[in-house]
């Protein structure tokens, strides 16, 4: 038979005292202590016999039945309470110690210097780390035929730079170097004055509104070495009858003063000053974005069964057109592309037409009699808006066809004729 160890009796022994409620089993009370001459003796605590209630729930030195045993003692952490603090002015808490900063340097990218601007006579330019020059700015108070200079500051000239001689009404005719490239955006925009432009074999590229509002500007010539003219590069230009493309161009050519594509499928642009009819050659499938728009001298226009779409404002703005004839072969009539035409009177649509986008005919004031196929599955947002004389039926006919994109319509915004970015002319060069 093993031997019980005295640890292993006690614990039975307060095991069967916690399951049976104290009965069965005498208390065992820890001997009264023994009294020290001339000391006052305390006061013992007064216990109850087994099973009378104690109040507040516990009797001191006897486990309470049901009670579970405390946990031990949790050790102080950062943070934590910690025992013997919170008296008055002693913090409760251990503050945890801040971690070490890390400083890490990060490098500042270099920033480019400015480049300073440079005077010669009338002109300012920059330089490059090409060594080529650009000019950016010219005297406001030239007047008269003007030959841009080559060379500045010993560097070539090769760029033309943004509104570098815009709003400079007192040049008349321009030549250009050959060691030019490009123009920038409104390089000569709103020189009034100007009547002749000599761009040389070289130039590959006029920028946005290059030429715009040059109200004086007769005649251009494009050299074969462009390959990109910007959008309205020439718009405004009311009296230009004529634009010629040199034959040795690869992305452009012309008929008649007339810009097209190289492969003749796209008009792209007809002279703002040309007067009288035209009809467009059989070749073409397309009429480009502003096409023939603010040809206020443009009488009647045919255009061939050849003719798939009619690009966006291809007409607005002619308010010298009378007659429109579309021939059978249109599929699309795009948004604004006859907005603003004050003049024409009636317009038949043919049989061919299955979408007419937003805007088309708006603002045609003279506009009386329409007439809409049943081929028309696609109709856009305010059509015949603004077109006083038809019925107003017509006037606010719903849109049809599910969806237009957004790029064929102008909700709220409804432009007669092309709309052309402002010319914003830097008040210092």
């Amino acid at each position: 038979m093993k031997t019980l160890s005295l640890f292993t009796i006690l614990r039975t022994a307060v095991l069967v005292a916690v399951i049976g409620g104290g009965n069965g089993l005498s208390q065992q009370l820890p001997p009264p202590a023994t009294p020290v001459p001339g000391a006052k003796p305390q006061a013992q605590p007064q216990l109850a016999p087994p099973g009378v209630p104690v109040p507040g729930g516990v009797r001191p030195g006897v486990p309470t039945p049901g009670a579970l045993p405390a946990p031990p003692p949790t050790p102080a952490v950062q943070g934590s309470p910690v025992p013997g603090l919170g008296q008055a002015g002693v913090p409760r808490f251990r503050p945890r110690p801040a971690p070490p900063a890390q400083t890490t340097s990060v490098p500042t990218p270099a920033q480019p210097a400015p480049v300073p601007t440079l005077t010669q006579g009338d002109y300012s330019y920059t330089t490059d780390d090409k060594g080529q020059a650009t000019i950016v700015g010219f005297s406001k108070d030239f007047k008269g035929e003007l030959t841009i200079i080559d060379t500045l500051g010993g560097y070539p000239v090769s760029r033309i730079g943004s509104y570098a001689f815009a709003s400079t009404p007192g040049i008349t005719r321009l030549t250009i170097p050959a060691s030019v490239t490009n123009f920038g955006v409104g390089a000569f925009a709103d020189c009034t004055g100007l009547t002749s432009v000599a761009i040389p074999d070289g130039v590959t590229s006029i920028g946005i509104n290059a030429f715009f509002v040059c109200t004086g500007l007769i005649k251009v010539t494009i050299p074969g070495s462009v390959t990109n003219i910007g959008a309205v590069a020439f718009d405004g230009c009311s009296g230009l009858s004529e634009i010629n493309v040199d034959d040795g161009n690869a992305e452009y050519s012309s008929l008649d003063g007339v810009m097209f594509d190289k492969n003749w499928t796209t008009l792209i642009l007809y002279p703002r000053g040309k007067p009288g009819s035209y009809t467009i050659p059989d070749s073409v499938t397309s009429l480009g974005r502003g096409a023939f728009s603010g040809c206020t001298s443009l009488a009647s226009v045919t255009i061939p069964g050849s003719v798939i779409n009619i690009g966006e404002h291809a007409f607005s703005g002619c308010t010298g057109l009378t007659s429109a004839t579309i021939c059978s072969g249109v599929t699309n009539i795009e948004g604004g592309a006859f907005g603003g035409c004050t003049g024409l009177t009636s317009v038949t649509i043919p049989g061919s037409v299955k979408r007419i986008f937003s805007h088309a005919f708006y603002g045609c004031t003279g506009l009386s009699s329409v007439t809409i196929p049943e081929s028309v599955t696609v109709i856009g947002q305010g059509v015949f808006q603004g077109c006083t004389k038809l019925p107003a039926a017509l006037q606010s006919l719903a849109p049809r066809g599910g969806a237009v994109p957004a790029s064929r319509s102008n909700p709220g915004q409804i432009p007669q004729r092309q709309p052309r970015p402002r010319v914003v002319v830097p008040s210092s060069r």
